[in-house]
């Protein structure tokens, strides 16, 4: 005989397995299903930048763009620390900011923002601070960026979840809106277990995978705000995604020989369909990776700092003989502990950036040395999701 206790948690057994909402997830997508193949028209709607020319023409390590509602176009041209204007057919307008720690000034630009509908935010990498200007350029006032962000451990605009390296995503919305989609993914098992990841401006996140040296493009995996993957994207690994839009994307070319350029495609949809990358064809989600025993995460993520700090060790070493930091882990004169794995994603003669991840965890902790160190990260401290 059932009592009416034993009826109600009949039913909520019932009603979890109709509805997946026990643990308050949606049911699980089909990730194996094909979706189609995007990529960027081959002639861009915008180009902004020379080879030669006038002066106000050439970008150098043009950081980040954005465009504001007005059709203006915005660029962070790091190398003369200033912001760019320029029209909507791609005609300089004017700049502000330069070189310095006075107000509208930038001892390291790294990054702009549009933010509400009369203010731009440009970051300063020396530093956790963040220069308001109107949308003319005219400077309003300075503020530390975790005032924006909310996040004193990652204030400005790169920041690490789980296993993904996010760019962008500024404010607390923002940053929401990328932790409820990727906790829904899958995490990345096999080497290198990390991924970049970039918001858009209808809150899909933009997965992009490691680069293929042999290959000329980057693969990106358009996921929705529910988790489900869309699409897959073909784009270029001379073009650096700066904002993505629902039909456009804003961002850096640069050229074969390293000049850069601000450009603006039209995404097209081909004709080609394709299964997402394998890693988010199943597999545990980021809550299920996060019950692994505590004991072994903690002895992992150890493990982990421990093994970034050695690296400094031995990219010292490898500058003293080249006079370069070196981008390949295997130049390096030292043996990575069993288990985990170390990426350096920036190496030259001006600083370096590794990441390392631990099997079965699902963490990233990543350090910066030089001038490849994020904005708001304190050089050569660990930093861990």
């Amino acid at each position: 005989m059932i009592t009416q206790r034993g009826l109600r948690h009949l039913w909520s057994i019932v009603l979890c397995a109709v509805a997946s909402a026990c643990s308050g997830s949606p049911p699980p997508a089909d990730t194996a299903s094909p979706v189609p193949v995007l990529t960027l028209q081959p002639k861009p709607i915008l180009t902004i930048g020379v080879v030669e020319g006038p002066t106000e023409y050439e970008l150098h390590n043009a950081v980040a763009s954005i465009r504001l509602t007005d059709g203006r176009v915005v660029v962070a041209n790091s190398g003369s620390s200033q912001l760019l204007y320029f029209d909507s057919t791609g005609h300089f307008v004017r700049s502000t900011g330069g070189r310095g720690g006075g107000p509208g000034e930038f001892r390291w630009l790294t990054g702009v923002y549009a933010y509400g509908p009369d203010s731009i935010l440009a970051v300063d990498g020396a530093g956790n601070r963040i220069s308001v200007f109107d949308t003319n350029g005219v400077f309003a006032r300075l503020a530390p960026a975790d005032s924006f962000s909310g996040d004193s451990v990652f204030p400005a605009d790169v920041w690490l979840y789980r296993c993904f390296w996010v760019r962008g995503a500024l404010t607390p919305d923002q940053r929401r809106a990328a932790r409820r989609v990727l906790d829904q993914m899958p995490l990345p098992e096999k080497h290198p277990a990390y991924r970049f990841a970039q918001l858009d401006t209808e809150g899909n996140m933009w997965i992009r995978e490691p680069p293929d040296p042999a290959q000329p493009d980057a693969m990106w995996t358009v996921v929705s705000p529910d988790g489900r993957p869309t699409a897959v994207a073909r784009i270029s690994l001379r073009f650096e995604p700066h904002v993505v839009g629902t039909r456009t994307m804003l961002g850096r070319w640069r050229d074969e020989n390293d000049v850069n350029f601000i450009r603006r495609y039209a995404i097209q949809t081909t004709a080609e369909t394709t299964t997402p990358p394998a890693w988010l064809q199943g597999g545990p989600s980021a809550s299920a990776r996060a019950s692994t025993d505590s004991s072994a995460r903690v002895a992992a993520l150890n493990s982990l700092k421990a093994s970034l700090r050695q690296v400094v060790t031995a990219q010292e070493s490898y500058y003293a003989d080249h006079a370069t930091y070196t981008r390949w882990a295997d130049s390096l004169h030292w043996e990575l502990p069993e288990g985990l794995s170390l990426d350096i994603l920036a190496g030259d003669t001006r600083g370096w950036i590794g990441v390392a991840t631990a099997e079965g965890l699902p963490r990233i902790c990543a350090m910066a040395v030089g001038a490849s160190t994020p904005a708001g990260w304190p050089e050569g401290s660990v930093r861990c999701s």
